[in-house]
């Protein structure tokens, strides 16, 4: 097998791109590269699943690490965990962005009213200084 071990690390899962595409395309990419299918072949599928894997974002790098013989399930199986982890990844993600958006209207808001409490302060002090 004369191929060039580079290929073996994946370009990373953009970042709205769908799992299960991403997947597919490197399975292809694997299959061009080796002329042969990587799921037929025990080391093979061990070696393209562990370079899927490295490909994930850290969190879901993780997930799928605690899965408990990840790398013997079917390919279908596989896929489902990666879709999985990466879907619930991008909720997180999202629910985070969320918050942040949130909190960020919240601080706007007060920092509005503190404003707004102090020109009337300066106002209120204004009109005693010119009554007295």
């Amino acid at each position: 097998m004369q191929t060039d071990p580079g290929f073996l690390k994946e370009e990373p899962m953009g970042e709205a791109e769908n799992p299960t595409t991403y997947i597919q395309r490197q399975l292809r990419h694997w299959k061009e590269e080796l002329e042969r299918d990587p799921e037929q072949d025990k080391v093979l599928t061990a070696l393209f699943r562990t370079a899927i894997v490295e490909a994930m974002p850290l969190t879901v790098k993780a997930k799928l690490e605690d899965v408990v013989g990840l790398n013997s399930k079917t390919h279908k199986e596989f896929r489902d965990h990666v879709v999985h982890a990466v879907e619930q990844h991008r909720k997180q993600e999202l629910k985070i962005k969320n918050q942040e958006k949130e909190l960020q209207r919240k601080l706007t808001q007060l920092q509005l009213e503190e404003l707004i409490n102090k020109k009337k302060k300066v106002r209120q002090y204004k009109k005693k200084t010119n009554q007295q």
